[in-house]
């Protein structure tokens, strides 16, 4: 079987042998109403970076625990044993789910599924939707990670990063107030979760599910990992500022017909952009010389 280039989901540009990229195992839905950047597909893990192996799949990953957990997590769901959603899978004698690097291939190949609510038909009824992947150039995830991540919002000193860091820290001293109270108090605690929020930054549409990968974190707080999940979290703002789906891209081939159509399409980007920072000016909701103060900004909940 030949090789082939995948799509960045971000740039729509080719990724190609070797590349450094970001691949995001995806939960599908089955959802047809796309109001939100997660409401047909939604991560069901964090990022795992690699390169890209020429054959549809991550290899080289260099966060290997995160990648370990997730084969654990995928085994757990397959077994019955793991809460949430259910995952089944197929196996023949080319693929077969064995060890942590074969489960891209796995994903890749389709041969993943998780049992889910069917949209819009009768409460009780589930079917089969394929856990898929979004692969994306490396050097884009980590520049758009830090456009969200250095913005300041409106009434804060610190940055967006730093005040998501806070929460986190806040959260991890819950769970530990959570797990040493009494169970019956528990209920009460619980609130302090939903108060604190740090979980709704994953789950913009309601459908997510990733809180195996942040309760991986608040009880055992592993090197590294609070870096990717506020990272991860201020992707994820980007995919939703962007107006970009969670979603497998296309494209299979080669890509060497589609120069020009890139080229076209990012001119028709860098025009449309320009128009509408002289519409901005024009409307006093820029000052001159202010190129990106009306981007700059971000909310946040308190």
């Amino acid at each position: 079987m030949g090789s082939w280039c995948e799509t960045c989901g971000i740039t729509k540009l080719p990724i190609k042998w070797e590349d450094p990229i970001v691949m995001i195992p995806l939960y599908g839905h089955g959802e047809t109403d796309y109001v939100y950047s997660d409401t047909a597909y939604s991560p069901m893990w964090l990022p795992l970076f690699g390169k890209y192996s020429d054959y549809g799949d991550i290899e080289m990953v260099e966060n290997r625990d995160s990648l370990e957990k997730l084969f654990t997590l995928v085994k757990e769901k397959l077994s019955g044993k793991a809460r949430g959603t259910k995952l089944s899978l197929r196996e023949d004698s080319h693929y077969k789910l064995d060890k942590p690097d074969d489960l891209s291939r796995i994903i890749e190949r389709g041969y993943l599924t998780a049992k889910k609510p069917a949209p819009w038909v009768e409460e009780g009824y589930t079917q089969n939707y394929m856990v898929d992947q979004f692969m994306c150039h490396r050097s884009a995830y980590e520049a758009l990670v830090k456009e969200i991540g250095s913005r300041k919002p409106y009434d804060k000193d610190k940055t967006f990063r730093e005040l998501l860091e806070d929460r986190l820290n806040t959260q991890v001293e819950i769970h530990k107030k959570y797990l040493a109270c009494d169970p019956e108090d528990r209920l009460l605690e619980f609130m302090d979760y939903n108060r604190e929020g740090i979980f709704s930054y994953f789950n913009e549409s309601g459908k997510a599910d990733m809180s195996p990968a942040l309760m991986w974190y608040l009880e055992e707080q592993p090197e590294g990992l609070k870096d990717q999940i506020l990272d991860f979290i201020c992707f994820k703002i980007a995919m939703s500022f962007g107006r970009m789906e969670w979603r497998p891209q296309i494209g299979k081939g080669s890509q060497s017909q589609e120069m020009a159509i890139q080229m076209i399409i990012a001119n028709q980007i860098l025009e449309k952009t320009e128009q509408s920072k002289k519409d901005y000016l024009d409307d006093n909701f820029l000052d001159e010389g202010e190129e990106y103060s009306f981007g700059e900004t971000i909310f946040w909940r308190d």
